[in-house]
């Protein structure tokens, strides 16, 4: 039995008070302290309880999500400096990001995301000089989605060793984290929907005693469906079943205070709608007739299709060479979650049938997740199949992976909180779950240096903004020519004419004569020379150097083949 739980030392040993606290003075100054003197045996038993207490802290798990917290938006800090700007991004910049008028009135085509495009313009106002920009406003949304995930992790899942293995799952996966901080607007729509979830949660909590929701909540909402569906549409599914449950939970709470109050809810509930709409008609106005025309550019696929592309290739799709060890972790996860969800089915079956009642769905925040990730698959079902309307790019469904994902992490949890009167079996479920998730976590984590959506060529093309601060570094007034492999770096073209637009001293050319080629894969002939060949494999790509473009630069070539062992 640990001591420190129930003794504390200053509190209860008058004896050692004055040396447990030495900073503060006598309570007693005017009586003798000959018996505040401290044995030597004490000051050992003190300081070996000092030195227990500065280890209690890193086992709360508490302490352990705050720093998988940290280390995921200070290494999105890291990525979004250091990640070199791809094709969608420059698109995005250099064909809706000029100024506010040309955000919400041009729209040739589905990459500009109206209130990304209006805040990259904002920014560039204030951090235009910074080349990196355009990532500060889906860096900031993506450290408060990392934040909310925290949030909704710690109040879902009971299990400390799941909510240490769940948290990292999320945040972590290549998948998800790269669209938490390209200049696109995934981040915004993640940010808004998850915050929101989130303080459905907190508000949920308070539907038994009959709350009313305030306006705070009222204009919170408002804003969150102007943020989510004025940077992502696709997003549709998740906000719309966001707001049903608002709405429910606000009936729930005024029900019980009146019918005055119910009236009130039902007003409020009016009030939400309308600002919605016409926050976003005034966002889309302009663009609403172009948007309408372009529908034809997402193909509609079976729904079991775009799961598979959603929730398989994330979770799946690294190393071929490694395909069979990953499918078979990722067997052992759809046969654990499919115990686990029998084992909560017949939980609950048999707690309802004992009519020993079940708690409030309000009341329960991982029931609460449960039923808004069945919602929103519903919706997106119904969608595809029924009005056969497109779901989009498999990169737009990201918000249902996450959800996914946490709901997984608590079907684990509550099947070994099912079966606790089992003697061991929930430990040895519990082990089960955390080894294979961790597994999967570790299998699937982001690269350190690429973009790494795996289906585009988006890696290659980020290894040019690393590429040309390199070379600025070694020669600032050098004109670097770089060379493309065509067709399959073809779209790296203009994330060089981005940055030569911040002073970089950089430019594509064609043909034999160029300084360095950008090569997706290693060149047949085994006699060419790398440069920097481990820092950019993260890429998937090459850089080869043209030693005879360097004949009479010498020394400048000298400092490449230098720079590039470093």
């Amino acid at each position: 039995m640990e001591i420190s739980r129930y003794i504390n030392p200053a509190q209860y040993l008058p004896i050692v008070y004055k040396f447990w606290r030495p900073w503060e003075k006598s309570k007693n100054p005017g009586k003798d302290d000959t018996d505040d003197q401290v044995s030597p045996m004490m000051k050992i038993f003190l300081r070996q309880y000092q030195f227990k207490n500065q280890f209690r802290l890193l086992k709360n798990p508490l302490f352990v999500l705050l720093i998988i917290l940290l280390a995921a938006i200070g290494f999105r800090l890291y990525k979004a400096h250091y990640t070199g700007i791809i094709y969608d991004e420059v698109w995005t910049y250099e064909d809706y990001c000029q100024d506010l008028h040309i955000a919400v009135t041009s729209y040739q085509s589905t990459n500009n995301h109206l209130l990304n495009s209006i805040f990259i313009v904002l920014t560039q106002k204030v951090l235009g000089g910074y080349d990196h920009f355009i990532r500060v406003p889906a860096v900031l949304f993506g450290a408060l989605f990392c934040c909310a995930i925290t949030y909704i992790v710690h109040k879902t899942i009971r299990s400390s060793l799941l909510k240490v293995i769940i948290l990292p799952l999320v945040l972590m996966n290549w998948f998800i984290f790269d669209l938490t901080y390209l200049a696109r607007g995934y981040a915004l729509a993640l940010g808004a929907t998850f915050t929101g979830i989130a303080v459905l949660m907190h508000l949920s909590s308070k539907a038994e005693t009959g709350v009313p929701v305030s306006w705070r909540v009222i204009f919170f909402l408002i804003a969150m469906n102007f943020t989510a569906l004025g940077s992502m549409l696709s997003s549709l599914s998740l906000v719309l079943n966001i707001n049903i449950a608002y709405g429910l939970l606000m009936i729930l709470g005024s029900s019980k205070r009146g019918e005055k109050t119910l009236i009130k809810a039902m007003g409020r509930l009016g009030v939400i709608a309308l600002g919605s709409a016409a926050a976003l008609y005034l966002l889309y106005q302009h663009v609403f007739s172009n948007m309408i025309s372009l529908r034809h550019m997402f193909e509609v696929e079976p729904f079991y299709i775009y799961l598979k592309r959603v929730l398989w290739r994330p979770l799946l799709y690294t190393d071929l060479s490694q395909i069979k060890f990953n499918l078979w972790v990722y067997n052992a996860s759809l046969g654990l979650l499919a115990f686990c969800t029998v084992i909560c089915l017949w939980a609950s079956f048999t707690r309802l049938k004992s009519r020993k009642g079940c708690n409030p769905i309000f009341s329960n925040p991982a029931l609460l997740i449960l039923l808004l990730s069945l919602a929103v698959l519903l919706f997106m079902f119904v969608q595809s199949m029924v009005f056969g309307f497109s779901l989009g790019l498999a990169r737009n469904g990201v918000f249902l992976l996450s959800l996914i994902l946490i709901s997984t992490g608590i079907l684990m949890d509550r099947a070994a909180w099912a079966l606790s009167r089992v003697k061991f079996f929930p430990l040895l479920l519990r082990l089960a779950c955390t080894g294979v998730l961790t597994v999967m976590c570790f299998r699937n984590l982001p690269s350190r240096r690429a973009v790494d959506i795996r289906t585009y060529d988006w890696g290659v093309q980020s290894a040019i903004g690393p590429l040309t601060r390199i070379l600025h570094q070694i020669d600032p007034y050098e004109t670097w020519e770089i060379k493309l492999r065509e067709p399959q770096t073809i779209n790296c073209n203009r994330s060089i004419r981005y940055y030569s637009g911040f002073g970089y001293n950089i430019k594509q050319v064609k043909g034999d004569a160029y300084d360095l080629w950008v090569y997706p894969e290693h060149p047949p002939d085994r006699r060419v020379v790398y440069f920097a060949q481990k820092r950019f494999a993260d890429h998937h790509c090459c850089i080869v150097v043209n030693v005879a473009a360097f004949q009479n630069k010498r020394s400048l070539l000298y400092d490449l083949l230098i720079f590039g062992e470093k």
